[in-house]
């Protein structure tokens, strides 16, 4: 009787095994895959392709948002993160901000709680949908491919429009400069 019991539990026990394998080979791993990477694309590390700053995802975001705003708009700033893209346009006396999240840079969404602190607009003329992929590109040679961008803004600083990134360099933090069309890149202590 002792027998049968122990083997009865053993048997339930292996196919409790089986099954959590199976559903582990089924579901679990993609489940993981998807948060690393979530993880990767927040830390900015994720797929070249999927990052914000490349041209094949800034280009139709800034397409959408001329869509949205219409191609005279004016721009209080434009923001990339790792994970989010945010375009402040100017509306009258105020702003909207449209925001692009998770990789889901087409659909631009109003964000109501948005704070908006520059005051100097510029037209979404200026935005070259290329220029964020050259500067960093030109940053990464700059700093032999181990720079990792955690943010992109153009706006007026001192009276004229340029980029400012923000980014890592091992546990460094690096900052640098640029001008709207990306061609001329400077370090943060430099000026062009």
């Amino acid at each position: 009787m002792l027998g049968l019991f122990v083997a009865q539990r053993l048997l339930g026990l292996l196919m409790t095994l089986a099954i959590g394998a199976g559903a582990w080979f089924l579901f679990g791993k993609d489940i993981l895959d998807d948060l690393r990477n979530d993880v990767a694309r927040e830390e900015g590390t994720g797929p070249r392709s999927e990052r914000i700053y490349r041209h094949e995802q800034f280009g139709p975001a800034l397409e959408r948002l001329k869509d949205e705003a219409g191609r005279r708009a004016r721009l209080f700033e434009v923001s990339l993160r790792a994970d989010r893209l945010e375009f402040q346009v100017k509306r009258g006396r105020g702003a909207v901000v449209y925001v692009g999240d998770d990789g889901d840079y087409d659909d631009l969404e109003r964000d109501p709680n948005a704070v908006v602190t520059a005051t100097s607009a510029f037209s979404v003329r200026r935005v070259d949908p290329a220029a964020p992929q050259r500067i960093v590109e030109r940053i990464e040679r700059r700093e032999h491919g181990e720079f990792r961008t955690t943010q992109l803004r153009l706006m007026r600083g001192g009276g004229r429009l340029e980029w400012t990134v923000h980014g890592r360099v091992g546990q460094r933090g690096v900052g640098y400069y640029a001008r709207p069309d990306g061609r001329h890149v400077v370090a943060a202590g430099e000026r062009f």
